[in-house]
């Protein structure tokens, strides 16, 4: 048996009335209780947590995928999505960026070791380059 995972995109630039349509089918998405469910990390964190908290059985990832102008992985803010998702409950998360040089392979690998040595509560965590 596969587990199901259940992935709702986000635009990269939603408006408000595209946040509220997104919410509401997270909100209808764990109604039918699938193993795993992506939140995107870009929402506010009280959305985040109503959803959140609203989990039941299934696994929450919270996700964070940017196209266009993202960051590299030896900046901060990738740490940053790392520790918001374990402060708001995920079961795991699910970092993504458009790979822009070879050097990114390697220093994907660094956030990956740097998250490996925190102390405390971890959850795991997906990191790839695409595209």
């Amino acid at each position: 048996m596969l587990p199901i995972l259940l992935h709702i995109k986000l635009p990269e630039i939603p408006n408000n009335r595209v946040v509220r349509s997104y919410l509401d089918l997270l909100s209808h998405a764990l109604s039918l209780a699938p193993e795993m469910l992506t939140v995107d990390l870009r929402l506010d964190q009280s959305d985040l947590s109503r959803i959140i908290s609203a989990k039941s059985r299934s696994k929450i990832v919270g996700n964070y995928y940017i196209s266009t102008d993202s960051q590299p992985w030896d900046s901060p803010a990738w740490l940053s999505r790392y520790h918001k998702a374990c402060q708001l409950g995920c079961d795991l998360v699910r970092l993504v960026r458009k790979a822009e040089t070879m050097e990114d392979n390697f220093r994907i690998s660094q956030l990956k070791s740097k998250i490996s040595s925190l102390k405390g509560h971890k959850i795991p965590l997906i990191a790839y380059n695409c595209g």
